[in-house]
C-alpha cells in the first residue's frame, strides 16, 4: 500500500509541469505554422483600405506605400526571429518534460522493485 501512496505523490508532483510543458510546446508549435500568407493577405488589405479612403492624397499615398514596405521587412525579420525562438524553446521544453518522464520513470521502477521486494519477504 505504501509504495502505491508513493507512485500517486510522484505522479502528482510532476504532472502539472508536464502539463504546462505540453501546452507551451503545442502554443509554440502553431505559432510556427501560422501563415505568412494570411498576415501578409490581412495586412496587405488594411493598407489597400487606408489607400482607397484617402486616394485624394497622393503623397500619402506614398507615404503608405514606404511604409508598407518598411514594415514588410520589420515583419519578415520578426518572424523569422520568433520562429528561432520559438524553436528554441521548443527544445528546451521537451527536453525538461523528458527529463521528468525519465526521473519518473526511475522512481516508479525503484518502487515497484521495492514493493517486489517486501512481497517476496511476507512470503
Amino acid at each position: 500500500m505504501d509504495y502505491q501512496q508513493k507512485i500517486i505523490e510522484i505522479l502528482q508532483k510532476n504532472y502539472n509541469k508536464i502539463s504546462y510543458y505540453e501546452k507551451i510546446i503545442t502554443s509554440l508549435e502553431y505559432i510556427l505554422e501560422l501563415e505568412e500568407t494570411e498576415q501578409h493577405q490581412s495586412y496587405q488589405e488594411l493598407i489597400q483600405i487606408l489607400i482607397e479612403e484617402e486616394s485624394t492624397s497622393q503623397e500619402l499615398i506614398k507615404a503608405i506605400k514606404e511604409i508598407q514596405q518598411s514594415s514588410e521587412e520589420r515583419f519578415e525579420q520578426t518572424l523569422e526571429l520568433a520562429k528561432k525562438i520559438a524553436l528554441k524553446k521548443i527544445e528546451i521544453y521537451k527536453e525538461s518534460a523528458k527529463e521528468i518522464y525519465e526521473s519518473i520513470n526511475t522512481h516508479l521502477e525503484a518502487i515497484l522493485q521495492e514493493g517486489k521486494e517486501n512481497q517476496q519477504q511476507s512470503y
